[in-house]
């Protein structure tokens, strides 16, 4: 499984003021984008999952993801929020980012554990580097997120 950030799947400015909106605005948006027939179904998957352990992963950033069968092929959206007060599950810690992977449940589960440790170990060295969060943080332009993300996951 090879996975990449197409720059239809990057939005910038979010709307949502909470966790589930946020979550629920993706599900939507993957529909729109012709990735879910379902986003109701996947928004429970990806809630349900929510509720087992908490996606947040610190440094501002939240990384929820799931295995469904909800979702047409795989894929790894970015979210940069709106909100300023967005918080996560519970945690004091400001959301600015929130990096979103679901994968079929049909591509098999060695596949999916190699790339979600590739995608999460990217991800971890990125939210950590002020450069990059700080660049994230200032620009207008999509497309320099999607650089970002795409090189790390080469």
């Amino acid at each position: 499984m090879t996975i990449k950030v197409d720059r239809e799947a990057i939005w910038l400015d979010f709307p949502g003021s909470t966790r589930e909106e946020i979550i629920q605005g993706i599900c939507l948006k993957l529909r729109e984008l012709g990735k879910t027939a379902d986003a109701e179904s996947l928004l429970g998957d990806v809630m349900h999952r929510e509720e087992l352990v908490s996606t947040f992963a610190g440094h501002g950033t939240a990384i929820p993801h799931v295995v469904t069968k909800h979702i047409c092929a795989p894929v790894l959206c970015f979210v940069r929020a709106a909100d300023p007060d967005l918080t996560w599950h519970g945690s004091s810690e400001s959301v600015v980012f929130v990096a979103f992977c679901a994968v079929p449940e049909n591509e098999g589960t060695s596949a999916i554990r190699a790339d979600q440790s590739r995608i999460f170990s990217a991800l971890a060295h990125l939210i950590r580097t002020p450069v990059v969060t700080d660049r994230w943080k200032a620009t207008s332009d999509a497309a320099v997120i999607q650089e970002d993300l795409n090189q790390a996951l080469i």
